[in-house]
C-alpha cells in the first residue's frame, strides 16, 4: 500500500520525503523531516491512527490526510480523526484505481495549500478568546414571520467537523425538519449520522426512502445516492425520496444542489439554506432557488472553512444573505426558524 501511494504521489511531481511502517516510525520521521502533508492509514500495527494523529498534529504543521477502509469501523475512526484535527480523508477503493489516484492527488494539494495558509491542520472551531464574531454581509434585519418549512444544509471537505458544531447545539424543541447533504461515500454517512445522534438533542439518522419529513428530525443523505423531496397529498408532510445518482450529470452523490432544488420546488413557504465548508460550487444553484422562493441563504464564513470553495461560489453569485462565523450558526439558525431574526442584504 505504501509503495503504491508513493508511486502515485511521485508520478504527480511531488516528493515523498519518508515512508513508515507504523505510527511510531511515522512520528519519528515526521518530526525529523517536517513534511507538508502526511497520509496516515486509519488502521496500523502497534500505535493506531488516532494516537499517531494526535502526536503528528502536536509536533508538525502538516496537513494530515487519513486513508480509510470502507467499513463501518473505518468510517467511525475516520470521523473521530476529523474531529481531532485531520484535514480530510480518502477512502480506499478496490484496486486503488485511477479515480482513487486523482482524488488522492487533489486532496494532497488541498491539504498542502491549507497547511501553508493556516500554519496548522485545522482552523479553530470557535472564535478566539475576546474575538467578537460578526456578519460579513450586513445589515441584519428583524422580522416576525419565521421560516416555517425546512432547513437544508450542504457541506463537503471539513463538513463533518462543522456539522458537529451545529447540530448538537440546536435545541430539543427545534420546530423544523433538517436535511443534510454531505459529500461522503456509503457507510460514512451512516456513521456520521450515528455520531451526531449520540451528541445531539435532536434525532439524527441516515435518511430512508419514503419517510416523511418531521419537525425536530435530522435526515442525512445516504452516501453515493441522491436525496430529494417529494410532495404528498394536501395536509400530509413531504417525504424523502432516495434514488441512484446519474454520473453523467451529477458529479456529487449526494448533491447539495439536487437536494435544495427539489425542496425549493415542493415547499410553498420559505426554506432556510446553509452552505458550509467544502470544495467546488455544489449548492450555488440550490441556494439561488431558495432565495427566489422567498427563503433565507446563509454561508459559513470563509475564515472558519477548511476549504471555502462552496461558500465563495455562493458569495460570488450573490445568493448569500449573510456570511456567518461557525460558532454563531446554531443560535442564528434557531432565531431564524423562531421568527426573531432574518439576515438579509436587502
Amino acid at each position: 500500500m505504501r509503495l503504491v501511494l508513493q508511486r502515485m504521489i511521485e508520478k504527480a511531481g511531488m516528493e515523498v520525503v519518508a515512508t513508515a511502517a507504523d505510527g511510531a516510525e511515522a512520528i519519528e520521521k515526521a518530526v525529523r523531516t517536517q513534511p507538508d502533508v502526511i497520509t496516515l492509514d486509519v488502521e496500523m500495527p502497534g500505535m493506531d491512527g488516532l494516537q499517531a494523529l494526535d502526536e503528528l498534529t502536536r509536533h508538525t504543521g502538516a496537513g494530515v490526510l487519513m486513508v480509510s477502509s470502507l467499513t463501518h469501523t473505518g468510517a467511525q475512526i475516520t470521523l473521530e480523526a476529523l474531529e481531532r484535527g485531520a484535514f480530510d480523508y480518502i477512502p480506499k477503493s478496490n484496486g486503488l484505481d485511477e479515480r482513487f489516484e486523482r482524488e488522492l492527488i487533489r486532496k494532497i494539494r488541498l491539504a498542502h495549500a491549507f497547511a501553508r495558509t493556516q500554519g496548522k491542520a485545522v482552523p479553530p472551531a470557535q472564535p478566539e478568546e475576546g474575538e467578537a464574531p460578526s456578519f460579513h454581509l450586513p445589515p441584519v434585519h428583524f422580522r416576525q414571520d419565521p421560516v416555517r418549512e425546512v432547513v437544508l444544509i450542504g457541506s463537503s471537505t471539513g463538513g463533518p467537523r462543522a456539522l458537529s458544531r451545529i447540530i448538537p447545539n440546536l435545541p430539543a424543541d427545534f420546530p423544523l425538519g433538517i436535511l443534510i447533504a454531505q459529500h461522503m461515500p456509503p457507510t460514512f454517512t451512516r456513521a456520521m449520522a450515528e455520531r451526531l445522534n449520540r451528541e445531539s438533542k435532536l434525532h439524527v439518522k441516515e435518511a430512508e426512502n419514503g419517510e416523511p419529513i418531521r419537525p425536530g428530525q435530522v435526515y442525512v443523505a445516504p452516501g453515493g445516492q441522491q436525496m430529494t423531496v417529494l410532495k404528498q397529498r394536501f395536509g400530509e408532510p413531504p417525504i424523502i425520496h432516495i434514488r441512484q445518482s446519474n454520473p453523467a450529470n451529477e458529479i456529487f452523490a449526494p448533491s447539495v444542489d439536487v437536494m435544495m432544488l427539489s425542496a425549493a420546488k415542493v415547499y410553498a413557504g420559505p426554506c432556510l439554506g446553509v452552505i458550509l465548508t467544502g470544495m467546488g460550487s455544489d449548492g450555488r444553484r440550490g441556494m439561488k432557488a431558495i432565495k427566489e422562493g422567498g427563503g433565507i441563504a446563509l454561508v459559513q464564513d470563509r475564515y472558519s472553512c477548511v476549504v471555502a470553495g462552496m461558500v465563495r461560489a455562493c458569495l460570488d453569485a450573490g445568493v448569500a444573505d449573510a456570511e456567518v462565523p461557525l460558532a454563531r450558526l446554531p443560535d442564528l439558525i434557531s432565531q431564524i426558524v423562531g421568527g426573531t431574526l432574518w439576515a438579509s442584504r436587502s
